[in-house]
């Protein structure tokens, strides 16, 4: 008798064990699929709305570089194939789809030194399959992923504006190479380099009126920051202190991050003043970073510093094959357009492009994202 009491109970146990299990498993699932859905409506608006970001950037890039500001219609065609250009990372086969259903706007002052232009998307994201399947969408089977930016694009500022530069320079190990590593005699990287923030220097204060608006300061890094030069006029006490630069105490590795970090903060100090200033970070490495964290952190930071109007610059020195492929997406997604990256492999390149951006900064034009 006791021995078929625990069969009833052992199958009484079991049908119960088996209508919880039927009951738990669907909403497991629907759980696990809502947890997806939302992940992933994060992850593609964070895409969208930088992709949306950085055409913004391109599109004043062009607007600013141009010797008249261009007719709207003119600004509508860069516009949409900038937004484009963007989207092909992250959204290759819906491109076109969502540049159509776009909805861009330009407005400018009645002087026409400046305009104003603003960039609303849509994507429609799928939903995953186990939602599908459950049928806890009906109506549909996709939720609109929506992102609307701004940007100023001013290309006359009346007077002239401060201008605040901030230098992130690479001093790890392989700095102390030479540049052209074929020539027993010639300069090492971080020699050219020094020679080249010079000729910078040099190229502002030679513009009229400029040599009491320009500030300048610099966070020299390799694994981690080494050294920090406070943004401050002076330009002879400045160039003093990156012609004594060395080797980083800690310089076995490559980890811009910290230094980008610490770079943005400092100019956003400054920035939270009165003061009329426009603010550049020049970005100088010869390498990759050790980490894909690393890259991640930089170009996290170079995303907020251009939505508050930091104008950035990189320089990338003597890069090899697999470097160049490593950090050229970190370089690319750092500066504020194409046209402020370089890659040198000689100091003529490296002095002609300290130049270019020398000349670049002694014009008064500003862009700010909102």
């Amino acid at each position: 008798m006791f021995f078929f009491n625990i069969v009833k109970f052992i199958r009484h146990s079991l049908g119960n064990f088996a209508i919880l299990t039927a009951i738990l498993i669907p909403i497991l699932l629907m759980f696990i699929g809502f947890i997806i859905d939302i992940a992933n409506i994060f992850f593609t608006k964070s895409k969208l709305n930088d992709s949306v970001e950085r055409s913004l950037i391109q599109i004043s890039a062009h607007i600013l570089s141009s010797d008249d500001f261009p007719h709207r219609s003119k600004v509508t065609e860069i516009a949409k194939r900038e937004l484009s250009e963007e989207l092909q990372y992250s959204f290759r086969e819906d491109v076109d789809d969502i540049v159509n259903n776009s909805i861009i706007s330009i407005d400018s002052n009645n002087d026409s030194n400046h305009y104003t232009i603003s960039i609303s998307a849509d994507y429609k994201l799928p939903y995953n399959i186990i939602s599908r399947v459950l049928y806890l969408y009906k109506d549909t089977e996709y939720i609109t992923i929506s992102t609307k930016n701004s940007i100023l694009s001013q290309k006359e500022v009346k007077g002239s504006l401060s201008k605040n530069i901030l230098f992130i320079l690479d001093t790890s190990g392989s700095m102390l190479r030479r540049l052209d590593e074929s020539k027993s005699d010639g300069i090492v990287k971080m020699d050219a380099m020094k020679s080249a923030v010079n000729l910078l220097v040099n190229k502002l204060e030679t513009r009229p009126n400029h040599h009491d608006k320009i500030k300048l300061g610099a966070v020299s890094f390799a694994a981690e920051v080494d050294k920090t030069f406070d943004i401050s006029s002076g330009t002879k006490s400045f160039m003093k202190k990156v012609y004594d630069l060395d080797l980083a105490k800690k310089g076995y590795s490559t980890n811009s991050h910290y230094a980008m970090a610490k770079g943005y903060k400092m100019l956003s100090d400054i920035m939270k003043s009165k003061e009329t200033s426009k603010n550049y970070i020049v970005f100088v490495t010869d390498g990759a970073n050790s980490s894909k964290d690393s890259n991640n952190n930089t170009i996290s930071t170079c995303i907020a510093a251009k939505r508050d109007g930091i104008e950035i610059f990189a320089i990338a020195i003597a890069f090899d094959s697999y470097a160049k492929h490593i950090a050229s997406d970190l370089l690319i997604q750092c500066v504020s357009s194409n046209d402020n990256l370089y890659f040198i492999n000689d100091v003529d390149a490296m002095n002609e492009a300290f130049i270019k951006i020398g000349e670049a900064i002694s014009q008064n034009k500003a862009s700010r994202i909102f």
